[in-house]
């Protein structure tokens, strides 16, 4: 082997073995190697441990090599031998600082393991005293607690001063320090500094909740617009972030939710829902009560500039302030839920928190927090709001809202107080005392209370309240009122709560079935609301019908001559239907008041007219007991239908059986004058009531239609069923208005047709047909009868329409000719001055119809032909017969034939033609032979 070969080999074998020391132990070779670390893992006998032998092989290894190349390299061993001497001192170094180290390891381990009585009770006072100054530091940092949760409750960090506190009383409730006193009194401190703290906590809470903080979360009205919320939603909430950097209030659910936590966190979790819950009525009253100073701080200048401009619509802005009184008192009322419901949630998670985390504290057994208490304060308040803006009480001087004012009788509804100041059962003898001491209390609580003394626009009323029970004078604390108790009131103040209460049913009591919670207002308006409406519509109808002008004629309001009651009722019946449609929850059940002020104006219609029928001996006129026959009644009803229709009808298509049934009636005997309605105002009476029947069922048509366009649009909600329902029942009522006010015409008629028959029948009964010459005049009972009639006339024209007029007169004429010949039986002597005061009779009846627009009127024309044949003798009159064809009956001809040869048996030398009279007996048969009898 060359040299050279020899130097590489020598190089190699070193390379070899630095490699060797590079892959297994490289780490000697940093700077910061520790010998000791590799001398302990040397020692180690273990798997983990390193193996000296094998460090030895290499420390041989290496030096051999270094031999090697020295003997080789001989001539370059200066260069490197510092180097290598480096790595060789280090390895030295190491292994001697192990085997030294390794010395001394075992014999700490010999030391350790052996038994020494004095190590261990120097140990053990050395720990004691290390308690002992352990506890003298806490000691020292409870004292500072107080001060320090004093400081922290200022500055609103309540969350820190809660742990501090509850730290600092883990620590001194500790039983194994019960011996130290010092502890006893710094515990004593630590509770008052809780009480303290509690009180804070419970305020800043309750101001949160119930809207007195400016930072409490108010909700809106119900109507606003849920995107424009969501929009601000976002910004709002960065907007609340960064607040919340600097005021912790900023977010008040969330500074909420911390309070509840610095509570529990304090053992008080159980007391704050005791505190919460007893004191919900007095702050949902007080929130009622900052609401109603709010509103009425924004309302006094728009109420003082109604007042000068504009006293007319005051209504009206009482109506304004009241919508917006419900809008922000319902908003509040909600906030206060959601406050509610967020501190339920709070403290549900706070209960299942302390599970969760193996609280070793005391334990409770908290129960389920429920806002169904917070709800059912503010049903009491909503309940005595309805009650006190919609049913006036005794104290109250105010209007009903749909007539004039009146005092109201639902002063007192039995309802008790949501909450009572005081109740201490006061022994006689110690009640002087006890009011004595009750002054001062009262004079403070004066201060605090709303004042009964209210101006015209804020009224005391009752409802939840603050009753002082120990004061002797029982003084009430109630709220303000906004605007006066009204009716009126009732769709504001109804839907706001209906919407209301849907709204908070679906919210936040989506479990209960539909509509409970909302039953009372169900109850308040069975029971309460409507009895007051049906109460107030007696009143109000009882008033209209008692009235002295009740049944006077009123034709101003209304273009057509009716009574003043129907005047005043319609619009009062109107305002009802409208009122009570209004309502959108109860419409299916508010018609009924509508119908039933129907009906009853219908009854005291029904009294009248029975009352005007009624003759002074108590038996129905004659007229009144003809109208009862059912086939009159058929026959008028077909007469007045065609009269409707064409406005004008011949009556003589139907008066021979007109004519025919009423001498039925008649029963061929005379009437007498009680028997007729003589009386002329009632039959304008009669007029009238048939004007106003007719008015008033169109009027009830019309609110009808109104209500009808109401569902069609949509704006109330009805089943078709009740619809229905009460849509027959109102064509009921319609229906005897009608019937009614067609048997005062019906009525009308047949008064005006008994008094032609009773009239002339004394006119021919009792009339003297048998005069001179210059004797001859119309006949008295004529003349009454002209009077009577064109008396009717002119006082009815101005009641009745054209139609129905035509429909009273009728056909008169041709009942006054039927008479005039009929009743020719009831003349015993007749002669020519006779006839010729028959026919005057017959033109003055003719022209006096004429007169009272009857002209065309011709009955009256068959009976002056009728007493003109008498003139023309026996020849004359079948000589008329032969040319012109019979005019008359058999038998009228035969009456006519009576006079004839009555006369001239009175009287043989009168003969009408100067012609030679034939005997009775062939003139008969020559009338029969002219009339194909």
């Amino acid at each position: 082997m060359s040299d050279e070969e020899r130097k590489e080999y020598a190089l190699q074998k070193a390379e070899y073995v630095l490699s060797q020391i590079d892959g297994k132990w490289s780490f000697i070779k940093d700077r910061k190697f520790n010998p000791v670390a590799l001398a302990l893992q040397m020692t180690d006998s273990s798997s983990l441990g390193l193996d000296y032998n094998v460090f030895h092989n290499y420390h041989m290894a290496l030096n051999a090599s270094l031999e090697d190349i020295i003997n080789e390299y001989y001539t370059s061993f200066n260069t490197s031998i510092l180097s290598f001497s480096g790595l060789h001192d280090r390895i030295s170094g190491a292994s001697s600082s192990i085997n030294h180290t390794r010395t001394d390891l075992i014999s700490v381990k010999q030391l350790l393991t052996e038994e020494r009585s004095s190590v261990e009770q120097l140990y053990a006072k050395s720990k004691q005293t290390e308690e002992v100054i352990s506890i003298i530091n806490k000691i020292i940092e409870v004292r500072n607690i107080p001060s320090e949760v004093s400081k922290l409750s200022q500055e609103k960090k309540f969350v820190e001063a809660a742990k501090k506190l509850s730290q600092g009383l883990k620590f001194v409730s500790n039983p194994e320090f019960k011996p130290i006193k010092t502890l006893f009194v710094l515990e004593q401190k630590l509770n008052k500094e809780k009480e303290d703290l509690v009180k804070v906590i419970i305020e800043e809470l309750h101001n949160h909740v119930y809207l007195m903080s400016p930072y409490s979360e108010r909700k809106a009205a119900l109507e606003d617009d849920s995107e424009d919320e969501d929009a601000g939603k976002l910004s709002k909430t960065i907007e609340v972030k960064r607040k919340a950097e600097d005021n912790p209030e900023a977010d008040s659910y969330s500074y909420v939710g911390k309070l509840l936590e610095c509570l529990f966190t304090i053992n008080m979790g159980t007391e704050t829902i005791k505190n919460i819950y007893h004191r919900i009525p007095q702050e949902i009253s007080n929130l009622v009560d900052r609401i109603i100073v709010e509103v009425e701080d924004r309302s006094k200048a728009i109420i003082g500039q109604v007042k000068l401009f504009s006293p007319d619509s005051l209504d009206d802005t009482e109506g304004e302030i009241l919508d917006e009184y419900f809008r922000v008192l319902l908003g509040g009322f909600e906030s206060v839920l959601e406050y509610h419901h967020h501190i339920a949630k709070t403290i549900d998670k706070l209960v299942e928190t302390q599970k969760e985390a193996n609280y070793d504290g005391p334990q409770h057994n908290f129960p389920k927090y429920n806002i169904q208490n917070v709800w059912n304060s503010m049903k009491e308040e909503i309940g005595a709001m309805l009650k006190n803006y919609l049913i006036p009480s005794d104290n109250t001087n105010n209007s009903n809202g749909l007539g004039n004012e009146q005092d109201d009788e639902f002063g007192d509804s039995g309802e008790k107080p949501s909450f009572k100041l005081f109740e201490i059962d006061i022994k006689s003898t110690s009640r002087q005392t006890a009011e004595n001491i009750y002054d001062s209390i009262t004079a403070k609580m004066d201060q605090l209370a709303i004042s009964n003394n209210v101006n015209n626009n804020i009224l005391a009323t009752n409802g939840p309240v603050l009753i002082d029970q120990y004061s002797g004078k029982k003084k009430v604390y109630t709220h303000k009122l906004l605007a006066k108790p009204k009716i009126e009131h009732s769709p504001i103040i109804f839907n706001a709560a209906i919407r209301f209460v849907d709204h908070i049913s679906e919210t936040f009591f989506p479990d209960e079935p539909p509509r409970a919670t909302g039953i009372f207002l169900h109850e308040f308006f069975f029971r309460v609301y409507l009895p007051h409406v049906e109460d107030v519509s007696a009143q109000k109808f009882q008033q209209v019908i008692t009235a002295p002008d009740t049944f006077l004629s009123d034709t101003a309001s209304t273009g057509v001559t009716i009574f003043k009651s129907a005047v005043q009722l319609i619009p009062m019946i109107r305002n009802f239907s409208r009122l009570l449609t209004s309502l959108s929850l109860f419409k299916n059940d508010t018609f009924d008041i509508t119908l039933d002020l129907s009906r009853k104006y219908y009854g005291c219609c029904l009294n009248l007219f029975h009352s005007i029928l009624s003759g002074p001996n108590g038996r129905k006129y004659t007229s009144a007991r003809w109208a009862e026959n059912e086939d009159l009644v058929q026959l008028l009803d077909m007469i007045m239908s065609l009269t409707t229709l064409k406005g004008w009808v011949d009556f003589s298509t139907h008066a021979e059986r007109e004519i025919k049934l009423e001498e039925e009636l008649k029963m061929d005997r005379s009437l007498y004058s009680g028997e007729l309605i003589s009386d002329p105002k009632k039959l304008i009476t009669l007029a009238i009531l048939q004007q106003t029947l007719k008015w008033f069922m169109a009027q009830l048509r019309l609110i009808d239609a109104d209500r009808a366009k109401k569902l069609e649009d949509g704006q109330v909600k009805v089943e078709t069923t009740i619809i229905k329902a009460q849509r027959k029942m109102l064509d009921e009522i319609i229906d005897k208005y009608n019937a009614l006010a067609v048997e005062c015409l019906v009525i009308l008629r047949i008064e005006v047709r008994v008094c032609c028959i009773y009239h002339l029948d004394l006119a021919t009964r009792e009339g003297d047909y048998r005069i001179n010459q210059n004797e001859v005049e119309t006949d008295r009972y004529i003349q009454i009868l002209n009077s009577q009639l064109a008396l009717y006339q002119e006082k009815i024209q101005d009641v009745l329409a054209s139609d129905e007029l035509n429909f009273v007169f009728g056909g008169v004429s041709i009942l006054m000719a039927h008479m005039l010949i009929v009743n020719t039986r009831y003349i015993r002597e007749f002669n020519m001055a006779g006839a010729q005061k028959m026919i005057r009779n017959v033109l003055s009846l003719q022209q006096n119809l004429t007169n009272i627009s009857l002209s065309g009127e011709s009955g009256l024309d068959k009976a002056r032909k009728f007493y003109e044949l008498y003139g023309r003798g026996i020849e004359g009159t079948l000589h008329h017969i032969t040319n012109e064809g019979p005019s008359f009956t058999f038998d009228e001809y035969k009456r006519l034939f009576d006079f004839v040869y009555t006369n001239y048996a009175a009287d043989p030398t009168y003969n009408i033609q100067n012609d030679e009279i034939p005997s009775y007996e062939t003139a008969i048969e020559n009338l029969k032979s002219s009339l194909g009898v």
